[in-house]
């Protein structure tokens, strides 16, 4: 309700979002009463959710997860800039200790974080109380918060009034503490970043506009080489100490290991990263066939230009086919691993189109994510690397089509080279 007021006296542009998870009986629907009052002598609007817990969930995890779903949800349908959150330095302070008493890794409250952001956080509960009894702020204290059966609100009930009289400062000592390994990690994480940069390279996989990293394993017998990879791995892709030990110690072809945003692979000699979101993107197109106004995903553009046969020599990475063998119209689609595939380096020879990928060194999970050309009869391109053998230039070649790509930050354009 401070942060509210807050906003409301600077004359920001605000909605108010009000989630009731029915756990208090009445004591939660006067919660809502009051916002929606307020919302109305302000004239602002409001959003107003109300759940029914499930049985047998963690209350807390799934109140965090609900409400966090319907701010990114509200976030991308009202196209708002933030969503803002009430947190102070207490809110901070019981983090804090939590992760301390559970073994975690130090963890803090972000000020900002995505679209999320906290401009409370370092603020003294003191403060934000007396600013409410100064200004006359009306606001409901969830009675809940009074019980000590939540490990946070024990802190806060019995631990944290505890210490507080046993040690001087002990807020401010515990904030600053948080600050000082705050600090400390982030320089620890750039010299893991320059120590692991040499080892480490992008690489995409043609238009599908899919990004990976590729990690030389080679690292390994280096001294310490380990310990930077493991570190590296949890601050960066956020997966488990256990996860990459499995992966590592793994004889498997090709083993993975997924966290909740990326999935690293590995080979004998290489890892390799990329985004679930460029996964989830891919598999959505599977089994859509696109048409040359409908290239997908951005930053890329695709040329195809017709040519006279001769004076196209020497076009380093551009691939060339004679447009007088090609059934049109051409069409963009995913590739599939089992399809038959007659490359050009193999002289027409008839193979699997993942196991050529896999020979050009795409490795296994990312080989399902490239794009390619294909035309009426089944001619297969894929741009940037290889054409069907039966598409190749001869002597008797009177006009060729020209494909190339390349990576844009304009919205992608491609041409059709039909006459």
């Amino acid at each position: 309700m401070v942060l509210l007021d807050l906003f409301i006296k600077e004359q920001f542009n605000v909605e108010v979002v009000h989630i009731n998870y029915k756990l208090r009986a009445e004591d939660s629907l006067k919660d809502q009463i009051l916002v929606e009052e307020i919302c109305r002598k302000n004239n602002i609007k409001s959003h107003i959710l109300r759940l029914d817990k499930p049985e047998n969930v963690n209350v807390q995890e799934w109140a965090r997860d609900q409400r966090f779903l319907l701010f990114e949800n509200l976030k991308m349908k009202f196209d708002f800039d933030f969503v803002a959150l009430g947190h102070h330095d207490e809110d901070q302070l019981e983090t804090i200790l939590l992760s301390i008493f559970k073994g975690y890794a130090l963890q803090t409250i972000s000020s900002q974080r995505d679209f999320i952001i906290r401009p409370l956080i370092d603020v003294d509960k003191k403060l934000i109380n007396n600013y409410a009894s100064a200004n006359g702020i009306v606001y409901r204290l969830d009675k809940s918060n009074l019980s000590s059966s939540y490990d946070r609100n024990f802190l806060r009930n019995e631990i944290i009034p505890s210490l507080k009289n046993r040690v001087p400062n002990f807020k401010t000592r515990i904030l600053k503490f948080a600050e000082r390994q705050k600090n400390d990690k982030v320089l620890l994480e750039k010299l893991i970043e320059q120590n692991i940069k040499k080892w480490i390279s992008e690489e995409s996989n043609n238009i599908g506009n899919i990004y990976y990293q590729k990690i030389n394993l080679q690292i390994l017998e280096t001294k310490n080489g380990k310990d930077v990879l493991v570190q590296y791995l949890k601050m960066k892709f956020k997966f488990s100490s256990e996860q990459i030990s499995n992966l590592l110690d793994s004889n498997k072809p090709e083993a993975e290991i997924h966290s909740d945003n990326f999935i690293a692979q590995k080979n004998r000699s290489y890892l390799y990263l990329v985004t679930m979101e460029g996964d989830k993107n891919n598999k959505k197109n599977q089994e859509e066939t696109i048409q040359f106004s409908e290239l997908p995903y951005r930053n890329h553009k695709l040329y195809l230009n017709k040519n006279d046969a001769s004076g196209v020599d020497g076009i380093n990475t551009k691939l060339r086919v004679d447009i007088g063998k090609l059934q049109f119209p051409l069409i963009l689609r995913k590739g599939h691993s089992s399809e038959d595939f007659h490359a050009f380096g193999l002289k027409g020879a008839k193979t699997e189109l993942g196991k050529f990928m896999k020979k050009n060194g795409k490795p296994g999970h990312f080989r399902s994510l490239d794009y390619i050309l294909v035309d009426a009869i089944g001619h297969i391109i894929v741009p940037g690397l290889e054409i069907d053998y039966r598409l190749s230039v001869d002597n008797n070649t009177k006009s060729c089509l020209i494909i190339d790509f390349e990576d844009k930050t304009d919205p992608i354009i491609a041409q059709s080279c039909q006459d």
